[in-house]
């Protein structure tokens, strides 16, 4: 099948999609946010026995358009690959991740960096979790095979701002974020991280890995898709400069967590700051850049892959 047939059918899908959002009357903003969260979690599953058998419908649908769309999106980036690695010079690069390297709707950063000439071996999925990559390992072969220069690596958001997990973090009042359960999680977060750099590098010891932070997400319901705006409201938080406070705190603390990694991995693991690059009117949705944005983004991240193959020079 070729890329524009399968675009074609993405194209299709997104609108089925739409059109099945606007026949679920009985879900209203803010309440309505488990269908519409692109980044459906798996480990969810089991708590859909107990919801009424229209509401498992209507999750069914969400996740098996997600599913099919990260499907086709994966064929055409291999076809692309395999096209780009033939070229002169090509820089190979592998990659794990989640929506922020691979959406169907905008153009992320692994859409950039092919644009760019970069042979992208991607394994990234919407909605992947640290943990699932973890389990999967989707990418070890690829590393035996391909002789990559570098991995990148995008995760950690579904892990904290899926609504499942983030109404975990937050309670009504301040400090508004539950410092126990927050420093559970970014334990966890950051033992996932280094169990994908104990993979990674038990079969290439020397590879270096670049993993960015998030931007400051905004709450607000005023995108198809919500995950963290219908939370906040729950708890009883409406206030808009508090509800991007709290958000800022997370993704703060997250991005404390990769430079801890960064000092405990020297010459290994490498960090990319992106906070402040994503103006407030740009983003597609709460928390997806919209195309302008990911592209600042995508080229601060690959001003990053040339410094680290510029010093590292031996991973050729």
């Amino acid at each position: 099948m070729k890329k524009d047939d399968i675009m074609k059918e993405i194209n299709l899908m997104k609108e089925d999609f739409q059109k099945k959002i606007d026949e679920i009357e009985e879900y209203t903003k803010p309440n309505f946010y488990q269908p519409c969260s692109w980044d459906f979690l798996d480990d969810e599953e089991s708590e859909l026995l107990e919801e009424p058998m229209d509401k498992k419908e209507d999750i069914g649908f969400f996740k098996m358009v997600k599913n099919n769309i990260n499907r086709r999106v994966k064929k055409i980036r291999e076809e692309q690959y395999f096209l780009l690695k033939q070229k002169p010079g090509a820089i190979r690069i592998v990659s794990e991740g989640d929506s922020w390297f691979q959406h169907p709707f905008v153009h992320d950063i692994i859409d950039y960096l092919i644009d760019w000439g970069y042979a992208m071996r991607c394994f990234s999925d919407a909605g992947d979790q640290l943990a699932n990559m973890v389990f999967q390992s989707e990418f070890l072969e690829a590393l035996k095979t391909e002789n990559p220069r570098l991995f990148l690596l995008s995760g950690g958001g579904n892990d904290f701002l899926a609504p499942s997990v983030f109404e975990t973090l937050v309670m009504s009042k301040a400090p508004y974020l539950i410092k126990d359960k927050l420093e559970e999680k970014m334990v966890s977060i950051k033992a996932n991280i280094e169990a994908l750099l104990t993979q990674i590098h038990g079969v290439l010891p020397e590879l270096p890995v670049l993993m960015h932070g998030y931007d400051y997400v905004i709450p607000s319901n005023l995108s198809l898709f919500v995950w963290i705006y219908p939370v906040l409201v729950s708890k009883g938080i409406t206030e808009r400069q508090t509800q991007k406070y709290i958000v800022q705190c997370l993704i703060d603390r997250f991005n404390e967590v990769l430079i801890e990694v960064e000092k405990n991995y020297p010459g290994r693991f490498y960090y990319t700051d992106i906070r402040g690059t994503v103006f407030e009117n740009e983003w597609y949705d709460e928390i997806h850049p919209n195309d302008n944005a990911f592209e600042r983004i995508s080229e601060k991240v690959e001003r990053k892959i040339r410094e680290i193959l510029k010093n590292n020079s031996h991973t050729v």
